[in-house]
């Protein structure tokens, strides 16, 4: 999927265990990215329209959604690529 080319920045995603961070959760056509900041956000969510527009899919903005969960700003988005 085309989430793997824009993972491996080290600062993005939320915190997972001591060595790694979590950037997004893959399933069928459906991705969430997991971000602590705005600009991150913005950052992998254009990452993620470059690498999907590479074979041939767009993001709907129709389908997508943003949610911030607890006090630390983390930020999930759900798109349908």
């Amino acid at each position: 999927m085309c989430a793997a080319n824009i993972v491996n920045k080290s600062l993005l995603g939320i915190p997972w265990n001591d060595r790694t961070r979590l950037t997004d959760l893959d399933f069928v056509d459906d991705i969430s990215l997991l971000v602590e900041t705005r600009d991150n956000l913005q950052e992998m969510t254009k990452d993620l329209e470059i690498e999907a527009g590479k074979v041939g899919l767009r993001i709907s903005t129709e389908k997508s959604k943003t949610m911030h969960i607890g006090g630390d700003h983390v930020v999930i988005v759900y798109t349908e690529c």
